[in-house]
């Protein structure tokens, strides 16, 4: 760690200190031989460690990407590419008349104009209605 500022101030990145010998290391600042080397061996053992995950990555890719049969049919449905809303006219609550009444603040329509006089919470989310607004047709 005592190191760390030289490899800073000459923005040594990973791939830089990969390639660095005993001799880029003394240019750097590094006077000590025994840090020398101890960084020396620690780079070579993360090359070796890094080394073996890519191979085991490489071989799991090799065998995830081979390419598997389906045993089921093809299916010969043809999706639209519209989407058609189910719009409920009638009231939820005589389900007689058709729904005229938007309630605010969770904007929905579910009821008539008779029936939404009589509610204080909306019938689908049960939140507490603040106004009404009535739609005319």
């Amino acid at each position: 760690m005592e190191y760390l500022p030289n490899f800073q101030r000459h923005a040594i990145t990973y791939s830089i200190m990969k390639t660095m010998t005993d001799d880029d290391l003394k240019e750097i600042g590094i006077h000590t031989l025994g840090a020398r080397r101890e960084i020396l061996k620690q780079t070579d053992l993360y090359k070796m460690k890094t080394s073996d995950e890519t191979k085991t990555l490489n071989m799991s890719e090799s065998l995830t990407t081979s390419y598997v049969t389906p045993s089921a049919p093809e299916a010969n449905i043809v999706l639209s590419d519209e989407i058609t809303a189910r719009v409920e006219n009638e009231c939820c609550i005589c389900q007689d008349a058709m729904c005229s009444t938007i309630f605010l603040p969770c904007g929905h329509v579910c009821c008539c104009k008779t029936c939404s006089g009589s509610v204080m919470d909306c019938p689908l989310c049960r939140s507490n209605i603040h106004n009404r607004i009535q739609l005319h047709f």
